[in-house]
């Protein structure tokens, strides 16, 4: 892979590159001109002759050799990830040169695959979407089935500086409780992160509930982001639960709207949790999650405003409907924007961050619900960013909402607000 950063506009190329060998039939030359000013510079050179100037760009790019390039496809995350294109790689001519470029924003951050399968490692991870030439990789994908992508950011991503555990930092504890729920007839997990010291410290503290526990805890380093947060004055000590899906169950019950987990979350889970640690009073406490958990999240705000006043929504997936398509636009698309434009006035706080990358249904949704929430007089924090729908995104995203709701109050460092339409 290689990456062109230009200094005096707000877009970076992009060029993926790979080598497949002299035995690539000439005659298959796809006839593309690239964006990449560097593979037009080859393009030229080799047109001239100047065979030399092809082993010095390997020399410089080439960390190893992949064969049989005719029919590869490279899987992408734009322009709306979350649903995968394919993109036939072009042929430079007279070269063992076989790419795609793009033109994005400098402050892109995506993942993509190369459509070349791989038997999986080891550690169990599925390596099938690997870039020789691309050794930034992150593991995506789910927790039970991991996969290892390449990783690309251009210079203007925004870098959260609370996502790395510091030495220097006091740790706070987690511990598993378990609760039994009449309402919905099972047991689940329940993670309860306490700050440091909170043992000695008879003040009541902030609460945040946080959906997707699994998550939340591996690839969004929550207890790491809080302990630094706290650490660095953003915010006060904060008792965060993690509520699980419990073993078998189907996330989607929990986490699309319904009246039965409403009443576990106000009826059971709350007071549970209010026997056994002391949070406060105050209202203006913490929903949370991101996509089906975000929808969640605002729903239990719309339901429950006495209990949680804030609410912070990563990629909402507000086009959910009753009888929902997975993301395409049905007859009952956008049901919860529908069901807080038809609600009286709300004081609800709110922090809101969407992909531009993520499909139209995702990006329609939470626009106009901003537009209703500031319609109803909720104080909302809208962000979209050059990015997709993947948990990478979330975690740089999720320490800036947290301040911004929860927090001594600050404007959201690194993300650039859309402006009220």
């Amino acid at each position: 892979m290689t990456t062109e950063y230009s200094g005096t506009v707000s877009t970076l190329v992009l060029s993926l590159a790979f080598v497949f060998g002299a035995g690539v039939s000439y005659a298959a030359d796809v006839q593309a001109t690239p964006v990449s000013p560097i593979l037009q510079q080859l393009a030229r050179q080799v047109e001239k002759g100047n065979t030399q100037v092809l082993d010095e760009f390997w020399e410089r790019w080439r960390t190893a050799d992949l064969k049989g390039g005719e029919g590869v496809k490279l899987h992408r995350t734009w322009p709306s990830p979350g649903h995968p294109s394919e993109g036939a790689l072009a042929h430079l001519p007279n070269t063992d040169v076989w790419y795609l470029s793009d033109v994005l924003p400098r402050a892109a951050r995506f993942f993509y695959g190369i459509g070349l399968p791989e038997k999986p490692s080891s550690d169990g991870v599925d390596l099938g979407s690997t870039d020789p030439l691309n050794n930034r990789t992150l593991v995506a994908g789910s927790l039970e089935y991991p996969v290892k992508y390449p990783f690309v950011e251009g210079p203007a991503a925004p870098r959260s500086p609370y996502l790395q555990r510091r030495p220097e930092v006091l740790r706070g504890e987690v511990r598993d409780v378990e609760i039994s729920s009449a309402v919905l007839g099972n047991k689940r997990k329940v993670s309860i992160y306490t700050p440091p010291g909170y043992e000695s410290s008879k003040a009541p503290k902030a609460f945040m509930m946080v959906f997707d526990g699994d998550a939340y805890q591996s690839l969004i380093p929550t207890p790491i982001i809080l302990d630094n947060l706290i650490a660095a004055h953003r915010i006060p000590p904060v008792i965060a639960a993690f509520v699980f899906t419990p073993e078998g169950g189907n996330r989607n019950d929990d986490l699309t709207p319904n009246k039965h987990f409403q009443d576990f979350l106000s009826g059971e889970l709350m007071p549970f949790i209010r026997a056994r640690y002391n949070i406060s009073s105050d209202p203006r406490l913490n929903a949370i999650g991101s996509s089906r958990g975000a929808l969640i999240a605002s729903y239990s705000g719309l339901c429950h405003p006495e209990i949680f006043g804030n609410v912070i929504s990563l990629s909402g997936s507000y086009w959910w409907s009753p009888g929902e398509a997975s993301g395409q636009l049905v007859e009952d698309s956008g049901w919860l924007v529908k069901q807080f434009a038809e609600s009286a006035p709300h004081n609800l706080d709110v922090c809101m961050d969407v992909g531009t990358w993520e499909g139209p249904a995702q990006v329609m949704t939470n626009r106009v619900l901003y537009s209703v929430l500031k319609g109803k007089g909720c104080h909302v924090t809208y962000v979209e960013f050059p990015g997709s729908h993947a948990p990478f995104n979330w975690g740089q995203a999720f320490p800036d909402a947290i301040i911004a709701t929860l927090g001594f109050k600050t404007p959201v460092a690194n993300h650039r607000p859309k402006p009220a339409a």
